[in-house]
């Protein structure tokens, strides 16, 4: 304490004083302020603690922590206090650290839901308080889409990772095609309606009378519907014409029959009142058909326009006896033990009566004799039939025979062919036998045909004769030119079964190789030998033309060589000037070169000429360094490239790489045969130094009982020296204060930054999830916890990061490892779920028309739908008019039924052509992986114009769907519309990429760990060949682990 001045003295005097310093007694410090990074942490995290406001002096903390003005810590309540040479202040403000749960599960809204053209959707999350992770990868709340999809998204922060959020599918839109419409009449009279129904359309419908929705009510007009989406307005659809209604003419009736005995009653049927209800007269009530006794009978026809006039009249009158029946045979002659089909007709309702005691029945098989039959209906039997006579049979006719040849040579054969002999035996003259076919020699033939009735007449008479000579063969030559001992090949043809004979001695066959010469053939069979061929004249060939050489370089030098190449002397031998020989190859010197080909029918003129010369030197070659600095005794290498011959050094070492361990300026030449080249650009090696201090990390600041902290020393390209006397960049210590120096061959460092390793606390609570929180019956729940780097142990007594549960209630979890056991988790709870609510079913049509089928399907079932028929299945056809309802049953119960579907037989538009036959529909693929271009293809339609259930238009389309999807299509043939086809369904089976997770990625040598994989629907396969969503690895050395997802055929 006291009051300070200075002055400075040289050998030219004393300056005057200095300004004044006083020292005095100093304060007591003041409280510290500290502040925290963050105020909760999940699991292993930490927050930073950080004091100011103690200049000069040193923080204190509470709980042990020691001093310094940053701390990492746990949850816990903290405080400091500062202390100088004046003493030690009060405690801080105090900062308490809590724990935070688990991120919920974000909720995710798209922009639109369908893509148009190129432009892009915006896809936003919320209710995150951390990172959004998307499907796609992406991250951030918000991101832009151009693809067709299903979206979801997590929230992670570092307590852990949500589950996933809703799922937003985004489709691929389009201009939308003309939907179809219809209409269930097209008069109407005073205020009746017609309705109007348009399909083909998934988005909304637009009427030209300006009305919108799938269905609208209309009087008298002309009306057309658009289909509008968000990617525009579709053309107009076909035109619907609703006129003013008439008065409805006439009906026709007709009766089923025009006389009734007994009991028996006549149905009459009414036609041609269209819409619009018959009546009968004689108070017969109304409908279409009508059973009556005997009476004479009319109908009118009554619409919303009114009654048209009296139909024609139908008379009834009371039966009489049927009248005689009519009896025919299939023949009237028999033979031996055959039989005659006889058959009644004329005797509609009633029974045949056959004479002779053959009983009823309109056919019977009979012998020979006369037969007769009356008809017995309610109104009595009827006199007797015509009369048919079966009579014995005749001999059968003569046959015809013919011959596939009539002339034939030596051991050659003719075939005979019988007809005319049906159900009968043939037998050949000269003992041939029996047989429709035979093979002959030369001679004449006839034969007879036999059969029940007896022999027919002889046939006429076939003769087959002996044949004639064979023509000339034609004889040609593969060339007519030939050298030396060379041959030319002969063929000859025309000789079909028989022997080639060549001239001069040759031989036979149908070739012969020859010599120049003038040749000619016979042909030779079983008639004789042909006169002779035509006559081939072979002659001798030329001299061979010059050949053509080339040299694979043209510039060499001292010993060096160029290869000559010589082509064009095919067959022949390749000679070279200057006494080089012969071959198509020669390695010369430098000179001029030329070559001839020699044949059998000669030698060509020279060749081209090629010209050799002496090359140049060569350039200088590029110099690079392994290092520029030398430190100590080590050595650098120096690398020299760009030289095709010998490298020289300027400290006169030879060889493409050099070693030195001296300062100083280095190049290099290259040698070859042509010279030596300039020399090359100079590398300066110079005298390294001292490192500087390395920088150490640590993977934790808390250690309990024998766990290790792994320390990381970087930034020395030398050795590490740790203060335990350790070496290495990688050190495991406990608990205690540690620094590292680099040494190289040029000293060592300063010491590092100082990392302190504390003793640890118990470890945070674990994350638990369930895959689902709802069960029924037999299901089970997946709990999974995770964040903790020991042992789970759950409530219910079980241990591991995964358990299954069958039984409703809370269930929690605790981490165990060295440092104690955590506080239990939040609690999942599991409760039991209730019955399914009943399906909503859809109907493709409620009016069809007879023998069409309508599609009733229905979906958020997730158990097995049954339907009121008794049928299984998201969808069914049905052809009946009636009520229908479907009910969904799962493990927790049987829904009530639906809302029922009505559906009716129509009786309009169903004329001629609209009872069209549902179309086949076939896909290209039924399952792919990723969105596909599928081909689909519809049969079934050759006049019409088939529509998809997409809303396309075409005998086949081409589709991408990115999520599982049906398709059918029907056929339109003016305003008629098949039934829908089969339903065909492209599966999308989406592998996603999975997380692959692991407690730490740092282990020591002989230790295992455990690998988890998350987000796969399907098989984990990991890189080693494991499989499993949990796998135990024990490396040997430092490796790299992934994993794929497959779902079925598909690999993420």
């Amino acid at each position: 304490i006291g009051t300070y001045t200075a002055t400075c003295v040289n050998s030219c005097g004393t300056s005057s004083a200095s300004n004044t310093i006083t020292i005095s007694n100093g304060p007591a410090p003041t409280a510290p302020v500290i502040a925290s990074n963050k105020t909760t942490v999940c699991g292993t995290d930490k927050a930073t603690l950080t004091a100011t406001g103690c200049a000069g002096g040193t923080i204190t903390w509470s709980g042990g922590l020691g001093a310094g003005t940053t701390k990492e810590v746990g949850a816990g309540s903290y405080t400091a206090t500062c202390t100088t040479s004046c003493g030690t202040s009060g405690n801080s403000n105090t900062i308490t650290i809590g724990t935070s749960p688990a991120p919920v599960a974000p909720v995710i809204t798209a922009s639109k839901s369908e893509i148009c053209g190129s432009e892009e959707i915006t896809l936003t999350a919320t209710n995150c308080t951390g990172t959004v992770r998307w499907s796609n990868n992406a991250t951030g709340t918000s991101i832009k889409v151009t693809q067709a999809g299903d979206y979801a998204a997590v929230c992670q922060n570092t307590c852990g990772e949500s589950p996933n959020s809703n799922i937003i599918k985004i489709t691929v839109g389009g201009v939308p095609n003309a939907p179809l419409i219809t209409t269930d009449k097209v008069t109407v009279c005073d205020t009746a309606k017609a309705r109007l129904v348009a399909v083909g359309c998934p988005s909304t419908i637009e009427w030209s009378n300006g009305a919108t929705g799938d269905v609208i009510f209309v009087g008298i007009g002309t009306y057309t519907a658009k289909c509008k989406n968000s990617c525009g307005i579709s053309l107009a659809s076909n035109i619907i014409k609703i006129e003013t209604g008439i008065v409805p003419t006439a009906p026709t009736i007709s009766a089923n029959k025009t006389a009734v005995c007994g009991t028996d009653k006549a149905t009459l049927t009414a036609v041609g009142c269209t819409g619009g209800t018959i009546t009968w007269s004689g108070g017969l009530g109304v409908g279409t058909s009508k059973e009556v006794v005997a009476g004479t009978y009319t109908a009118t026809c009554t619409t919303s326009c009114g009654t048209s006039p009296v139909s024609n009249t139908v008379t009834i009158t009371t039966g009489q006896s049927s009248a005689a029946p009519t009896i025919a045979v299939n023949k009237t002659s028999i033979c031996g033990n055959e039989k005659a089909t006889l058959t009644a007709t004329g005797c509609q309702g009633g029974t045949i009566t056959w004479s002779g005691g053959l009983g009823v029945g309109t056919s019977k098989e009979v012998v020979a004799g006369t037969y007769t039959a009356t008809c017995t209906t309610s109104c009595g039997t009827s006199p007797v039939s015509n009369a048919v006579t079966i009579t014995t049979g005749q001999s059968p006719a003569a046959p015809t025979i013919v011959a596939n040849k009539t002339s034939i040579c030596g051991t050659d054969k003719a075939t005979l062919t019988a007809a005319g002999c049906e159900g009968g035996t043939i037998t050949w003259s000269g003992g041939l036998g029996v047989g429709t076919t035979k093979e002959v020699v030369a001679g004449t033939y006839t034969a007879t045909c036999t059969t029940s009735c007896g022999t027919s007449p002889v046939s006429n008479a076939v003769t087959i004769s002996t044949g004639q000579s064979p023509v000339a063969p034609t004889i040609a030559a593969n060339k007519t030119s030939i050298c030396g001992t060379d041959k030319a090949t002969l063929t000859a043809t025309g000789c079909q079964g028989g022997t080639i004979t060549w001239s001069g001695g040759l031989g036979v066959g149908s070739t012969k190789e020859v010599v120049a010469g003038t040749y000619t053939a016979t042909c030779t069979t079983s008639c004789g030998t042909s006169p002779v061929s035509n006559a081939v004249t072979i002659t001798t060939g030329q001299s061979p033309v010059a050949p053509t050489i080339a040299a694979n370089k043209t510039s060499i030098c001292g010993t060096d060589k160029s290869t000559l190449t010589a082509t064009g002397c095919e067959g022949g031998t390749i000679t070279w000037s200057g006494g080089l020989g012969v071959g198509t190859t020669k390695e010369v010197a430098a000179g001029t070169y030329t070559a001839t080909c020699t044949t059998s029918c000669g030698t060509s003129a020279n060749s081209n000429s090629v010209v050799i010369t002496i090359g140049a030197t060569p350039t200088a070659p590029i110099v690079t360094a392994s290092k520029n600095e030398i430190c100590g005794n080590e050595e650098i290498t120096l690398t020299a490239t760009g030289c095709t011959g010998t490298v020289k050094w300027s400290n006169n070492a030879t060889g493409t790489t050099v070693k030195v361990s001296q300062a100083g300026d280095y190049a290099a030449i290259c040698v070859n045969t042509c010279g030596e080249s300039g020399n090359s650009n100079i590398v300066k090696i110079s005298i390294g130094a001292v490192p500087n201090a390395p920088l150490i990390t640590t993977d934790r600041v808390n250690v309990c009982d024998t766990e290790k902290a792994r320390l990381v020393a970087v930034g020395c390209t030398g050795t590490i020296e740790w203060s335990t006397g350790a070496t290495g960049d990688m050190i495991q210590v406990g608990a205690g204060s540690y620094t590292a120096k680099c040494k190289n061959s040029c000293g060592t460092s300063l010491a590092s930054n100082i990392i302190k390793i504390e003793t640890g606390g118990r470890p945070a609570g674990p994350i638990v999830v369930a895959n689902k929180t709802s069960i029924c019956g037999v299901d089970s729940a997946k709990l999974t916890a995770s964040v903790c780097s020991g042992t789970v142990k759950w409530s219910n007594g079980k241990e591991g990061a995964s358990i299954f549960v069958k039984t409703a209630g809370s269930y929690t979890a605790t981490c165990t490892n060295s440092c104690g056991t955590s506080l239990p988790s939040d609690a999942v709870v599991i409760t039991v779920g209730g019955t399914p609510s009943a399906p909503i079913i859809t109907a493709s049509a409620t009016k069809i028309c007879a023998g069409d089928s309508a599609t009733l399907s229905t979906d958020g079932c997730n158990g097995t739908v049954t339907w009121s028929t008794g049928a299984t299945g998201n969808s069914i056809k049905v052809k009946i008019a009636g009520s229908y309802t479907v009910k969904c049953t799962n493990t927790c119960g049987v829904s009530p039924n639906s809302q029922p579907v009505v559906i009716e037989i129509k009786t309009t538009d169903c004329g001629t052509g609209c009872n069209l036959p549902a179309l086949v529909v076939a896909a290209s693929k039924t399952v792919i992986c990723e969105p596909e271009n599928i081909t689909l293809t519809a049969t079934g339609c050759t006049t019409g114009t088939i529509i998809w259930s997409n809303g396309k238009s075409g005998n086949s389309i081409v589709v991408k769907p990115a999520v599982t999807t049906t398709y059918s299509a029907v056929c339109k043939v003016a305003d008629c519309v098949s039934p829908v086809s089969n339903i065909v369904e492209v599966k999308v089976q989406k592998a996603t990429k999975p997380v692959v997770a692991c407690a730490t990625d740092i282990i020591c040598a002989g230790e295992s760990i455990t690998l988890r994989a998350y987000e796969c629907d399907g098989i984990i396969k990991w890189s080693n060949g494991m499989t499993g969503n949990a796998v135990e690895v024990k490396p040997t050395a430092t490796s790299k682990y992934t994993a794929v997802c497959v779902v079925g055929t598909c690999e993420s």
